[in-house]
């Protein structure tokens, strides 16, 4: 389970928000990975 991020773009995306800084193509890929980890306890 996420319970904080050390990086606010990354905390953006988790909550489905556009971030201009990272590149559109990899949004879908790095927030399968986080609801991953978010999916562990």
């Amino acid at each position: 389970m996420i319970r904080s991020f050390a990086d606010k773009r990354t905390a953006a995306l988790f909550r489905r928000e556009r971030v201009a800084s990272l590149p559109p193509d990899l949004h879908r890929v790095m927030l399968r990975k986080l609801m991953v980890l978010h999916a562990t306890d």
